[in-house]
């Protein structure tokens, strides 16, 4: 296909499922051709996103984000969360 990785967001739930699972922790693979068509030589980094087509749970942004969800980075304002989102966001990429 030429890619050197993909990145989607749609799995069969069954699938997803086994791959959530602590245990497995594989939405991350090396998606390998068919050997009859290209060999052993042929191998794409592939990655199942956890949300599907929506924003990560908790950074939703814009008219429909839940008032909870609103980034404020202001340090002046007592809603301040801004680092705290930012925990958040890099905890959930290193996951």
């Amino acid at each position: 296909m030429g890619f050197d990785a993909m990145f989607f967001s749609r799995l069969d739930r069954d699938e997803k499922a086994e791959r959530q699972r602590p245990e497995n922790r594989s939405m991350t693979y090396l998606w390998r051709a068919g050997k009859s068509h290209f060999g052993n030589q042929h191998q794409i980094l592939t990655y199942a996103f956890p949300s599907d087509y929506c924003y990560p749970e908790g950074f939703a942004m814009g008219e429909f984000s839940d008032a909870d969800d609103v980034l404020v980075s202001d340090n002046s304002l007592s809603t301040f969360n801004a680092e705290e989102k930012m925990r958040t966001f890099v905890n959930m990429i290193q996951e």
